[in-house]
């Protein structure tokens, strides 16, 4: 990943695979849209609890889902192409959240310090990460980046 863009509600990235990941948050909204290489997605918490999240691609099918395991869980099972993860809320020691696959760290994001000052951090297999799962992580964590005025650092595993 390159240098994110910033402006006061508008965030993105330039993803390894070449390509962007741009969001305009509109804050207090449910649902938010976001850009992915030229793609609108729509992500959005529903259920009772808002303990379940959906992206859906332009022509508004579910490409992928996070459904918590309980609803006082701090982890949540994801569902992305067939395929299941497990994404869990950590304090490393700052707010973390990971995504695993078969207990093994696939990629995480979460907010740092570094000299006093407040940073995000991306580790993981960045290059072999659905660029999907960067989106939903950003999504999560925003408001805490966002609090604290963090920019991002990547770190590769």
């Amino acid at each position: 990943m390159k240098k994110p863009m910033s402006t006061s509600n508008q965030f993105g990235l330039y993803l390894n695979q070449g390509g962007t990941l741009e969001f305009k948050i509109n804050p207090g909204a449910n649902k938010q849209e976001f850009s992915l290489n030229g793609e609108t997605f729509q992500i959005k918490r529903t259920g009772f609890l808002l303990n379940k999240t959906i992206i859906r691609n332009s022509k508004d099918e579910t490409v992928l889902e996070v459904v918590g395991k309980k609803w006082w869980s701090s982890s949540y099972f994801i569902t992305h192409n067939s395929k299941q993860f497990v994404l869990k809320l950590e304090n490393k020691p700052l707010a973390t959240y990971a995504i695993y696959e078969n207990e093994k760290l696939f990629l995480s994001l979460g907010l740092i310090t570094e000299n006093h000052k407040p940073k995000s951090l991306f580790e993981g297999e960045l290059a072999n990460t659905p660029s999907l799962f960067h989106a939903l992580l950003w999504y999560l964590l925003w408001p805490t980046l966002a609090e604290n005025d963090a920019m991002i650092v990547l770190l590769a595993s």
